[in-house]
């Protein structure tokens, strides 16, 4: 994982993968490949910055572990995963048991989020969003709560992509 302090641009802090697109995720039914999704994907999660990530603190843990399970559910359930995803991790023992998987909104510019390394990979960046269980029982819905102005990120994810 790499950890990048927050900042005058992004002011909180931002954890990201690194080779969780080493893993080629298996084709779904009706996702269309190569506009807003990728069978290789790597995670990020943006962390208030009030968190204390030094050493010898475990408050950013958390984040961490929700982090690596997003990135490691595609391999464990053999299943491919993309925006708009609701990973369900079932622990209803923390206040947020679940995931979202979102297009980072804080990211202007959406050309960075989509890296093509070369004929047939492509990896795709997405935002890993803590949700309750609650939240995660909405469905479809909760796409909608997170992008309230513009309830089809996607298109205009693939619009300023010039697709």
């Amino acid at each position: 994982m790499l950890i990048y302090a927050p900042d005058r641009k992004y002011d909180f802090w931002k954890i990201c993968t690194v080779g969780a697109s080493d893993y080629k995720m298996p084709k779904r039914e009706g996702v269309r490949y190569g506009e807003t999704a990728s069978f290789h994907n790597e995670y990020m999660m943006f962390v208030p910055p009030g968190i204390d990530f030094s050493e010898g603190k475990n408050g950013w843990h958390w984040y961490a572990e929700y982090l690596w399970r997003a990135a490691s559910f595609a391999q464990l359930n053999k299943t491919g995963v993309v925006a708009t995803d609701i990973l369900d991790f079932k622990d209803r023992t923390q206040p947020m048991s679940a995931v979202t998987l979102l297009f980072p909104e804080a990211i202007e510019n959406t050309d960075i989020l989509q890296l093509r390394l070369g004929l047939g990979k492509t990896i795709t960046f997405l935002q890993v969003m803590p949700v309750t269980a609650s939240e995660a029982d909405l469905g479809d819905v909760l796409y909608e709560r997170f992008y309230p102005h513009d309830g089809v990120r996607p298109q205009m994810f693939l619009a300023r992509r010039g697709a």
